[in-house]
């Protein structure tokens, strides 16, 4: 499948593009997922749709798709696409800029689909002001990683996924008690900012995730900690990947 031309359009939620004054809305502790987690295994080799034909391969990367998501973005592309993922947790943008070549030559994607970014706007340590990757570290490694893929392959078209938002109270309660790491939302919406005009500049397709959870309502999609998924989460996140790679395939 010949990588195909596309246009600026963005799927980003109106709350991407908002001012900085409505960033700082009280209220907006909505959120989402993502913690560290093994990853699906990896298929050796492509499987074949009823016709014989090579099915297009989707490479998905990130902490968000872990094997729950994996298993029903697969089960939902069945027949129309091979999805495959790295078998090891993908970390954040560093730990994915490192690994991209690599992966991109072993599986020949046609489609990969980015999901990096909350391992970023972690704290350092709990309690501290430093990310563990700084936002124009993240635009840069962002820029980087879509630069590589579109170098190392002829035909991988790169698709990012926005940060899921987070519960800013529910994290909260949850850390001061583990006292290993925190979050914010505001860091969501500024990391998200800037990587949305990074894929404008580079023509990668943008999928929102951070808008698919808000319009289906954060708080029923959330675990108590505030930022992993609940089951209902992962369906719906898993149905709004799979969607959009279809709409591409």
């Amino acid at each position: 499948m010949a990588r195909p031309a596309f246009s600026r359009r963005s799927f980003l939620h109106k709350g991407l593009l908002a001012s900085a004054a409505a960033l700082a809305a009280p209220g907006l502790t909505q959120a989402l997922a993502a913690g560290p987690s093994v990853q699906a295994p990896t298929p050796t080799q492509p499987p074949e749709a009823d016709d014989g034909a090579k099915l297009p391969v989707v490479f998905l990367i990130g902490t968000l798709h872990s094997t729950a998501v994996h298993q029903q973005v697969e089960r939902l592309l069945k027949g129309k696409a091979s999805v495959i993922s790295p078998a090891t947790n993908c970390g954040n943008s560093l730990d994915v800029l490192k690994n991209i070549p690599g992966w991109i030559k072993q599986y020949n994607p046609d489609l990969v689909h980015i999901s990096t970014g909350f391992e970023d706007v972690r704290s350092i340590y709990y309690g501290s002001d430093d990310r563990m990757v700084p936002r124009s570290f993240y635009k840069r490694n962002l820029f980087q990683i879509i630069d590589l893929i579109y170098g190392v392959s002829d035909k991988a078209v790169p698709m990012w996924a926005t940060i899921t938002p987070i519960d800013d109270d529910r994290l909260v309660e949850a850390k001061a008690k583990q006292r290993d790491w925190t979050a914010f939302n505001d860091d969501v919406l500024l990391y998200n900012r800037e990587a949305a005009k990074i894929c404008r500049r580079m023509k990668a397709r943008v999928n929102d995730l951070y808008g698919t959870v808000l319009d289906n309502g954060a708080q029923a999609l959330l675990a108590p900690n505030g930022y992993d998924l609940n089951g209902k989460g992962v369906t719906v996140v898993a149905q709004q990947v799979a969607t959009s790679i279809e709409s591409y395939l």
